[in-house]
């Protein structure tokens, strides 16, 4: 027993040893980041599984699509031959006849000069004719599908070149994006454009030639009579009569017309690509370099020099502020011309009744003492 009056004294606690606390909190922190190396693991296993799978399931989709549009094209295709034949039995034709008929049905060029004469005949073409139809139809929309996937893959590429030369921090003189010239960007178009020319003018002067020799005309009514197959007008004035020359006009509906339309492609590309051009931001890629900040400055001296804004209030044009690096992106790329600029310079600048480059609450207070 505790002797009366005498206070009581606290039981020491028990002491631990530095050398048993350090290697448990080490093991603890060890078994926790190993714990959370594992889980880190397991999630990046199960979303590499996930991607994988829907990887698999997009693959199979695309074979599937794929069979899908071959067996489509192929039923087509039997269509034609079969419709064909039924059409040469009940016409009574030979082979080159019905090749010709057919093409020219498919081509919807239509001379003429060789039509169905019975009745079965007559609904074997309507047939033919909803075939062609379908064909068409099937064409151009592969036709637009590839155009689409041609513009998205020049479109990654160029992104890819872009980043190239940022990386490698390379400026040439005649390069793509903000800093191109005018006729640089316009190059791609305009090569184009020439090569469908030039398919077309070769086409144009073999047929020419070709049909001058089969079916025995002038000059100038070959050269109408080309012009007349590959526009699939097929007015029928001017008609093939024998074998070979009804081989040939096959031959020359089937590229004639692809090549025409190849031309026309191309022109409306250049033309209606030119309309959007002003529409369309150009980016700077690359790095910054003497010549490139000597062209800022010359743009920079021309605005001042044409009174479209005031260069002092932009530190001068040695320095080039965001403005105007702005204003030399937009006049570039010709969403905005230079009047565009100046015209919204000289509205800021009468707002300005400081003439502090703001527009603040003194801008106003100043308008309502001046009772505008």
């Amino acid at each position: 027993a505790r002797p009366p009056g005498q206070p009581g004294q606290a039981r020491p606690a028990p002491s631990l040893s530095l050398a048993a606390v350090v290697p448990r909190t080490a093991d603890s922190s060890r078994r926790r980041e190993s714990l959370r190396m594992r889980l880190a693991i397991g999630r990046l296993l199960r979303r590499s599984a996930k991607l994988q799978r829907a990887s698999c399931r997009w693959a199979r989709l695309r074979a599937l699509m794929f069979a899908v549009t071959l067996l489509r094209r192929c039923m087509l295709l039997v269509a034609v031959v079969l419709a064909s034949m039924a059409l040469r039995a009940a016409e009574g034709w030979c082979v080159v006849d019905t090749v010709y008929f057919t093409t020219t049905v498919l081509t919807t060029v239509g001379y003429g000069d060789v039509v169905p004469a019975t009745c079965a005949g007559k609904l074997l073409t309507c047939a033919l004719a909803v075939l062609a139809l379908l064909i068409i139809g099937s064409l151009l929309k592969d036709v637009v599908q590839h155009l689409v996937e041609k513009e998205i893959a020049r479109s990654r590429l160029a992104r890819q070149r872009r980043l190239t030369r940022f990386l490698q921090s390379k400026a040439s003189d005649e390069e793509d994006g903000l800093f191109a010239k005018s006729q640089a960007r316009l190059r791609a178009r305009v090569a184009r454009c020439r090569v469908a020319t030039l398919m077309l003018a070769g086409w144009f002067v073999a047929a020419v030639l070709l049909t001058r020799r089969a079916l025995d005309v002038g000059l100038s009514e070959a050269a109408f009579f080309a012009m007349v197959t590959a526009s699939t007008l097929g007015f029928g004035d001017t008609v093939p009569l024998t074998p070979a020359g009804r081989l040939l006009v096959t031959f020359l509906m089937i590229t004639g017309v692809p090549f025409l339309g190849n031309f026309i492609a191309q022109l409306g590309s250049f033309f209606g690509s030119s309309g959007r051009g002003r529409l369309q931001l150009e980016r700077c890629s690359g790095l910054i370099d003497s010549q490139r900040l000597e062209t800022l400055r010359r743009f920079c001296q021309e605005m001042n020099q044409e009174a479209l804004y005031v260069a002092e209030r932009e530190g001068g044009t040695q320095k080039i502020s965001p403005f105007e690096f702005l204003v030399f992106s937009l006049v570039q790329s010709k969403v905005l011309s230079k009047e565009d600029i100046g015209g919204v310079m000289r509205d800021f600048y009468r707002l300005d009744v400081s003439k502090d480059g703001f527009l603040d609450e003194d801008d106003i207070r100043a308008w309502a003492r001046e009772g505008r």
